[in-house]
C-alpha cells in the first residue's frame, strides 16, 4: 500500500502567518489544520483580527504545504464580524505566486477589519 492506513485522513495543526498586501497587523492571530492524500492537501484556518493597524488590500496566510506552481486555485471562505455581529460569506481566496493564499473580500473591501475572523477551507494540489 502507498500509504499506511493510520495516516490517511489524518489531521494535523499548522500555524499560518498571517500578512497585509500592504501595511501591517497590530494584533492578529491564527491557527490551522491540514491533511494531505497523496498531492491533495486539506485545510482549514481561521484568522483573527483584533486590531488591524495598519493593514490594507488583500490578507495573506501561509499554506501548509507548497502547491503546484502551474495553476492559480480558488478556495472558499467566510468572515464573521464578532464586534458587530456581521457575517459575509463572499471572501474569496485564491493561491498565487509561492506559499501564500490570498484573500479577498467578494465586495473589493478589504477583509482587514477590527473585530473579523475569517474562516477559512479548501483543497488543493501540493507540489
Amino acid at each position: 500500500s502507498l500509504y499506511a492506513a493510520s495516516s490517511i485522513g489524518t489531521w494535523a495543526a499548522y500555524t499560518p502567518t498571517v500578512n497585509a498586501q500592504t501595511g501591517t497587523f497590530t494584533n492578529v492571530s491564527a491557527s490551522g489544520r491540514r491533511t494531505q492524500i497523496g498531492k491533495a492537501v486539506h485545510f482549514k484556518a481561521i484568522v483573527g483580527i483584533t486590531d488591524k493597524g495598519t493593514a490594507a488590500g488583500y490578507t495573506g496566510i501561509t499554506l501548509p504545504v507548497t502547491p503546484y506552481a502551474i495553476f492559480k486555485e480558488v478556495v472558499v471562505g467566510m468572515s464573521i464580524n464578532t464586534a458587530s455581529g456581521a457575517f459575509y460569506s463572499d471572501l474569496v481566496c485564491i493561491i498565487g505566486t509561492g506559499n501564500v493564499l490570498r484573500i479577498y473580500d467578494g465586495a473589493g473591501v478589504s477583509p482587514a477589519v477590527n473585530g473579523n475572523t475569517l474562516v477559512i477551507t479548501g483543497t488543493y494540489e501540493a507540489a
